[in-house]
């Protein structure tokens, strides 16, 4: 019995070791996606406050298993496309609040970005919108070594809401 013990102790030991090794590869591949999400983050709220519907795109992935829920209306991603890029053609800018924001890395290649807080768009014509209450989900993956949205989902008030506040450019 003590024969079979002593390799079976050994065995045990360096199963557990090699795993130990491995949670820390891990580890290290989930903080590095982690950072290069941030980055990722960085140029989509970038893009969507300075209305660059082009910058904001090419962090899209466009296939048709693209999926987007934005008001509780599934957009594709030709339509939800489309839809921001009317909505960019109206507005001269747009200020971000944080009142959250998380980022779940799932492994090397897929994680998941949500946000929440306030929006102040400025459109051409000087007037405001003030969105009080607004959160994003995105559905990220890596993709030949980039990452893309591959589904959204937004939510904010209607705009009878009082959670958004319209305002209008005093006449010069």
């Amino acid at each position: 019995m003590k024969q079979l013990f002593l390799p079976v102790l050994i065995v045990i030991s360096c199963a557990s070791c090699n795993q130990s090794g491995d949670k820390d590869a891990a580890n290290e591949l989930t903080q590095n996606a982690g950072t290069q999400m941030q980055q990722v983050i960085h140029s989509l709220f970038t893009a969507a406050s300075t209305v660059d519907a082009v910058k904001l795109f090419q962090l899209f992935e466009g296939s048709d298993s693209f999926i987007a829920i934005n008001d509780g209306i599934k957009y594709s991603f030709q339509d939800y496309k489309k839809s921001n890029e009317d909505f960019f053609a109206a507005a001269k800018l747009q200020q971000f609040i944080t009142r959250f924001q998380d980022v779940k890395v799932f492994d090397n290649d897929n994680a998941l970005m949500t946000w929440s807080g306030s929006d102040v768009v400025t459109f051409k014509n000087d007037s405001t919108m003030n969105i009080k209450d607004y959160a994003v989900s995105f559905l990220m993956k890596r993709i030949n070594g980039n990452w893309k949205v591959i589904s959204a989902h937004e939510s904010f008030p209607s705009a009878s809401d009082p959670a958004i506040l319209m305002t209008t450019p005093n006449p010069k």
